[in-house]
This record gives structure tokens, sequence and C-alpha cells, in this order.
């Protein structure tokens, strides 16, 4: 049986560097790897239990995204929450209407894409 998908909106794999600031004080670095309009999946070199000890489910942070713009290094900052645990990563979900209009089409065109690469 083919596996149903619940999510509104496409996922797109997009790898970008990231980091996430956390209410908690707790700062991770990773790469995206599932990138939609309402959430993102993150990848970290830290283990589930690492994981665990820093974020919980539930808690909210900043999301800095590292893009590149004509080959210029540019960032997109959003709110996020943490949505799941899982391995070495997290999935966030995301305030795609909290984005300036510019950083909007700019993650807009990223999915669309399919590219990091604007």
């Amino acid at each position: 049986m083919p596996e149903i998908e619940r999510r509104s909106h496409i996922r797109k794999h997009i790898r970008m560097p990231c980091s996430v600031v956390f209410s908690s004080g707790a700062t991770i670095f990773g790469y995206t790897s599932n990138v939609c309009l309402e959430g993102i999946a993150v990848e970290s070199s830290m283990n589930l239990r690492n994981l665990e000890n820093s974020i919980s489910v539930g808690e909210s942070g900043l999301l800095l995204i590292t893009y590149s713009n004509n080959r210029q290094e540019e960032k997109i900052r959003l709110r996020c929450q943490v949505k799941h645990l899982s391995g070495n990563g997290f999935g966030l979900t995301i305030r795609f209407y909290e984005l300036t209009p510019g950083d909007q089409e700019i993650l807009g065109t990223m999915i669309a894409s399919g590219s990091a690469n604007i």
C-alpha cells in the first residue's frame, strides 16, 4: 500500500547549513534535509540522547538558514517550534506568514526549484 502524504504543502530535499537558537539557550548547528512552507527537518551531528538533553518538543527558537544568492552567502531568519525529535535530527514547524515578503519569495523559490541557490 502506498504511503499517504499528510502534509498540505509540497516538501523538497534541500540541504542548507543552518543553526537554531532555542529559548532554553541551547544552540544546535546542522543542515536542512526537507523543506516546505509549514516545516523544516534538520539533521545534526548530535545523537538523539544529546538532542533530548538539549531541546524538547514544543520548545520555540530562531532558525537561521544560510543560502547562496548570486554566489553570495545570505541568511533567512524564521521563528520555529520543535515538532519532533528523531535519530540525529528534529522537525520544526515554521511561521512562513511572519517572514518578510522578500524572504517569503526566496523560500518559495527554493522550494519550487528544489535548490538553495537563488
